[in-house]
């Protein structure tokens, strides 16, 4: 049975076709091979980055604690005063690091 040739063409490019998809195919198995390394690689870095941070805020906690005004309590007053109560006396000056803050 001989082809026409409307028919030859339909089935070459029916076969073009399915060449072209398996192509395509197989490049976006490439490529997606390429992007899960890539996402493995900045989650690995996200992690690195995460421990740093939580190193960072930890540094910065104990920083800001440093920095909060120091009070006497009353039972260190107390205290003080029972050790200090047989010592012989002299004046004593106070000086203060944050200037904005008034001795109490």
């Amino acid at each position: 049975m001989a082809w026409t040739n409307s028919e030859q063409k339909f089935k070459r490019s029916k076969k073009l076709c399915w060449v072209l998809i398996v192509i395509g195919l197989a490049y976006e198995l490439i490529e997606t091979a390429k992007s899960d390394r890539q996402v493995a690689d900045i989650n690995s870095t996200n992690i690195v980055l995460s421990l740093h941070v939580e190193e960072l805020r930890k540094v910065n906690t104990e920083l800001a604690a440093k920095l909060l005004p120091r009070r006497i309590t009353m039972q260190q007053m107390k205290d003080f005063k029972f050790l200090t109560e047989r010592i012989t006396k002299t004046p004593i000056k106070i000086v203060t690091v944050n200037a904005q803050e008034p001795l109490t």
